[in-house]
């Protein structure tokens, strides 16, 4: 089962333009990135969920390095979530 918990926005925002430019941001379509969500358990309907909760959800995938991982962040909520495996944490969104 994957979950996701809110993590820090600024920060995390930051560092994605970092991911981006070493080549570690993996991009929607692209048969690397099918691999990995399928590799990491992620579910379409677990992402549905959450990004229901936002007004303009935004989906990142860093396939490696440090910042590996799943994450979906809202700019205008200012909220960030990244996937857990295997949590149990809740994904309550209040605006």
């Amino acid at each position: 089962m994957v979950s996701f918990t809110q993590i820090e926005y600024d920060g995390t925002i930051k560092n994605f333009d970092n991911e981006e430019k070493a080549g570690r941001r993996y991009k929607l379509g692209e048969l690397k990135t099918s691999l990995w969500l399928k590799k990491n358990n992620i579910k379409f309907e677990d992402v549905i969920e959450i990004s229901n909760q936002m007004p303009d959800p935004r989906l990142m995938i860093i396939g490696e390095g440090k910042l590996n991982g799943f994450y979906i962040y809202s700019t205008k909520l200012k909220k960030c979530f990244k996937n857990f495996e295997g949590s149990l944490v809740s994904t309550n969104i209040s605006k």
